[in-house]
């Protein structure tokens, strides 16, 4: 009888041996892979450059920060107070590095390995590196397209606005500033 207990706890033991090494060798691949989706994701964070969000992130940590900064500056002391400022830009550059691997972290969550991997071969391709090169002067051109929608936008506003109300000369006058202003800002751009 104890020996049948015996092999029954020894069978047991094996089993739960077993499985755990089965689990830490699956958690063991499963880490691997995490590994390597995050090194993908690092080369197409690199590759995108200022478009991988980084850029940007940083930009709204930056505003933030000097906002708060110039809240808390000491009244009358331009000297104190350029020092903090100075102290605070040099604590959102310094994080820069921690941005770039939370965005790395957040391009491996929501990408495969495979289309991690397929997105860097892209961008190390002629052309993705021409997208990358070429960008700029695409999201410039896009951008002076945009701008010079602007007074018919405002047109539209004030017509739809204006039939839902009745609108008052103050609002007609402001709608009027405003389409002004966007026809200066189109005229002076090149």
């Amino acid at each position: 009888m104890k020996t049948a207990i015996f092999k029954s706890l020894s069978l047991a033991a094996a089993l739960t041996a077993a499985t755990a090494a089965g689990a830490n060798a699956q958690s063991g691949a499963a880490a691997a892979q995490s590994q390597l989706k995050l090194i993908e994701a690092r080369r197409v964070v690199q590759a995108l450059g200022p478009d991988s969000g980084v850029n940007q992130a940083t930009a709204e940590v930056n505003a933030t920060v000097m906002t708060e900064l110039e809240r808390a500056a000491p009244a009358g002391d331009s000297q104190r107070a350029g020092m903090l400022t100075a102290a605070g830009k040099l604590a959102v550059a310094n994080m820069q590095a921690q941005v770039a691997e939370a965005t790395a972290a957040a391009y491996a969550a929501n990408f495969t390995a495979e289309q991690l991997q397929a997105m860097s071969a892209f961008f190390a391709s002629s052309a993705g590196k021409a997208l990358l090169e070429r960008r700029e002067v695409v999201t410039r051109q896009s951008a002076t397209l945009a701008r010079a929608l602007l007074p018919e936008v405002f047109n539209q506003t004030a017509s739809s606005y204006c039939k839902q109300v009745t609108c008052t000369a103050a609002e007609w006058q402001a709608f009027a500033t405003l389409l002004a202003r966007a026809a200066n800002e189109q005229n002076a751009r090149p």
